[in-house]
């Protein structure tokens, strides 16, 4: 997840660089040479600038809940699994609602815990 963060923040800014710098370029060749307009593309980048720091947003967003359905399952089936180890009870466990992720890991942990004496 770490990954797609890190690929998104690059890609953005890259993105962003250009565009900051393309604008830069005519802005200043207006200002140089008056009678040159500044061209309808520079709508589209302005819009591009507009927007994708919110799809970047939406990608942080998007893998923070991802990493957390992972991470909550995960340490909660530590937990569970240290108090089986620990022989305090042996039961199985459950998938609680949002762990869909860790179903299957779950599903051959009871089948371990099954074969447990």
């Amino acid at each position: 997840m770490l990954n797609i963060i890190i690929s998104a923040s690059l890609i953005t800014i890259t993105i962003l660089a250009l565009c900051v710098s393309y604008l830069y370029y005519d802005v200043t060749n207006s200002i140089v040479n008056p009678s040159q307009e500044i061209p309808d593309t520079k709508l589209t980048i302005l819009t591009i600038l507009l927007v994708l720091p919110l799809i970047f947003l939406l990608v942080i967003v998007w893998a923070y809940t991802i990493t957390n359905k992972l991470v909550g399952a995960f340490d909660r089936l530590l937990k569970e699994l240290d108090e089986i180890i620990a022989g305090k009870e042996k039961r199985h466990l459950f998938v609680r609602k949002g762990d869909e992720l860790a179903e299957e890991i779950i599903r051959r942990i009871n089948l371990l815990i099954d074969r447990l004496p």
